[in-house]
């Protein structure tokens, strides 16, 4: 059970950095495209980037969370809790 459990443990690792991997570079070209172009992108063309970039960004963020949720799950995790600030983090 325990090697099952690595197993799962380590195709999600993978499978994780082989999405970031190319999501963080289609989230770079898109900001260079949209911030050092030798000209000015049109409209259609700058949202287009933005859209792009915004949408390689929150495949990022699910990815990112798939992966957490993964560690929550391993037994080597030790989850710590704490009294917080709500207003502090809300202003973050």
């Amino acid at each position: 059970m325990q090697q099952a459990e690595h197993i799962k443990d380590q195709f999600i690792d993978n499978v994780s950095h082989e999405l970031l991997t190319p999501i963080h570079g289609i989230i770079n070209l898109a900001d260079g495209m949209l911030s050092h172009s030798q000209r000015e992108p049109d409209a259609l063309q700058q949202e287009s980037l933005a859209l792009i970039k915004d949408n390689a960004s929150r495949l990022a963020r699910l990815t990112s969370s798939v992966l957490d949720m993964a560690l929550l799950d391993s037994p080597n995790y030790r989850l710590e809790t704490r009294e917080i600030d709500l207003r502090e983090l809300c202003i973050r």
